[in-house]
Order: C-alpha cells, then structure tokens, then sequence
C-alpha cells in the first residue's frame, strides 16, 4: 500500500515526514550527528556495562553506531539516564552525549541526560578538542 503525505514540515533544518496512519519518519540523522559526532561532545568509555534500552527508538547511525532516546546506563564509573539522545559506537566500547554545560557540577547533566559519577571518576578536555572524555581520577 502506498502511503500518502499529509504534512511536510521543515523544523530547525531537519526535514520531517508525518505519514497517514503511520506516524511520524523522521530523517534526524544530520542532528544525530551534528550533537553526538561533530560536538562538543562528552566520551564515556564502556567497560562493565548494564544496560537497559527501549529498542523501539533505536537508531542507526551508520558506521558510527547506534543512537538510543531513551536509555539508562550503569558501569564502574557510575549511571547515566538519557532521555533525548546517545550514540553507542559499534564495538560497544563507548557512549556519546552532548557536552554539558557545566562538567563540575554533581551530578553531571546535559541536553536530555544525567550522569552520577562513581567516587574517583571526573570529566577532562580531550586535548586537541572542545570534547570531554570521563577518566579516573589521578589519570
């Protein structure tokens, strides 16, 4: 059956398709990667992970990896609750969220998440970057 478009609507540069009957299609890759690629971003490394995930709104992002909307997170550096937006690289080894605004406050939050850090666990510059990257402390 061939759907029909009832509504194109342009919103913040990304094109948005509400189709009949089948809800909304969005194409927000180019703002996936615009937040959780091209930065700032903060880099979480995954090592002893649980996580829990809606798999409904999973989103691929090409070799770049997966993009979760709702997802919670606990490792040996503490948990982090997304609720808008994180990308998950393939080889699991890391979590991708927006830079926060402020990375010394506790818990740590950002556009759509919180991080409660486990004790000896900060936020330092990537050097070379306006990204941060979650490291012990004292490394």
């Amino acid at each position: 059956m061939v759907q029909v478009l009832k509504n194109v609507a342009i919103m913040g540069g990304l094109l948005k398709f509400i189709v009949d009957g089948a809800g909304t299609i969005s194409l927000d890759s180019r703002m996936h990667h615009a937040l959780l690629v091209k930065g700032p971003i903060l880099e979480i490394p995954i090592q002893k992970v649980n996580l829990q995930f809606d798999s409904r709104i999973a989103e691929p992002l090409g070799s770049l990896g997966t993009v979760y909307q709702d997802v919670r997170i606990a490792d040996i550096w503490g948990s982090l609750t997304v609720s808008k937006r994180a990308l998950i690289n393939p080889a699991f080894s890391a979590v991708y969220v927006p830079a926060p605004p402020d990375p010394t406050m506790r818990p740590i939050q950002g556009d759509g998440w919180t991080l409660d850090l486990a004790s000896g666990w900060t936020t330092v510059a990537k050097e070379g970057t306006s990204n941060l990257v979650l490291a012990q402390s004292g490394y």
